[in-house]
């Protein structure tokens, strides 16, 4: 896949992975984006710095346990925009996954073949996802759920009525105060019009 305003080298790696590799036009490649896809079909996005070993600080490394164009192309243009500012590669779908991948967020896939986002963190999973079915969120206004599932299986479920109430209840870090390890809690309404409130 090409990137407009970036130069696009290929190759494998020793283990076989195939390799791409994105710097901005008129740079010498310090800083570059890596894309790597191994025989299984795993995806990963990385921001590599130099000789740095990416994936240290949260947004550097974004990976998918299977690879699609469309996932490529998302991944790509949410990092380029996010560690190169490349605005002008930004679609509908890259402010969706700019705020899962700089909050550390990956892909992940259910049993059902379905894609989610997915965060562990303290011995808890938190899952993205959208309401009506288990697939990546594609706008703001998107219904969407975060469920986080702490190391008791006991499940914390926050319904929001759009994408941009539930990042915006992330923020709050509110998710953190409402879970309870004994206990499965449901909220069933998450808004905001200047502020979260929740219902």
């Amino acid at each position: 896949m090409e990137l407009e305003g970036f130069v696009k080298t290929s190759g494998t790696t020793p283990e076989g992975e195939r390799l791409v590799e994105y710097h901005l036009e008129g740079t010498n490649g310090w800083k570059r984006l890596r894309l790597r896809e191994n025989k299984d079909g795993n995806l990963v996005v990385e921001f590599v710095e130099g000789g740095g070993v990416p994936g240290v600080a949260l947004g550097e490394r974004v990976t998918s346990p299977i690879h699609t164009d469309v996932l490529e192309k998302r991944f790509l243009f949410a990092m380029a925009s996010l560690h190169f500012d490349a605005k002008w590669l930004e679609d509908g779908h890259t402010v969706i996954d700019l705020e899962m991948i700089k909050r550390g967020y990956e892909v992940g896939k259910l049993k059902s073949g379905e894609l989610i986002w997915y965060r562990r963190e303290y011995g808890a999973t938190l899952v993205v996802k959208r309401e009506d079915s288990d697939q990546l969120p594609t706008s703001f206004t998107d219904p969407t759920r975060l469920v986080v599932v702490g190391i008791t299986r006991k499940e914390l479920v926050i319904n929001a009525l759009d994408y941009r109430s539930l990042v915006l209840f992330m923020e709050s870090n509110a998710h953190y105060e409402f879970y309870q390890p004994h206990h499965d809690i449901h909220i069933p309404g998450v808004y905001s019009a200047d502020h979260v409130t929740v219902h």
